[in-house]
């Protein structure tokens, strides 16, 4: 778990966007959102709304039938695509990042 003040700050949001919806309005109280974050302030200005859109989009057709794990791999794949095109790999490029999933 990340423990930091934008960490917490995604976590309220994410919490108001949980509680905003009927997700957790069952008899047990007992739904779950997976909240797939793509931020990144080098990107203001290099992707466009209508670029995410078209990922999600990709997504949310798999979703609707069903095929979640085809879905989050679609997106992925795109938004690797879009980060591949405004940052392509260079030469002694290193990966300064950890590939994990961050549990907020």
């Amino acid at each position: 778990m990340v423990d930091s003040p934008a960490a917490k700050a995604v976590g309220v949001s994410v919490a108001a966007f949980f509680r905003d919806r009927p997700v957790w309005d069952t008899e047990s109280n007992n739904g779950v959102l997976i909240y797939v974050l793509f931020a990144d302030r080098g990107f203001n200005g290099l992707v466009s709304d209508g670029e995410w859109r078209a990922a999600c989009a990709l997504a949310e057709s798999e979703f609707r039938t069903g095929r979640f794990e085809t879905g989050l791999v679609k997106l992925i794949a795109a938004a690797g695509t879009l980060i591949a095109r405004h940052y392509p790999l260079r030469a002694g490029d290193v990966n300064e990042l950890s590939d994990r999933p961050v549990l907020l």
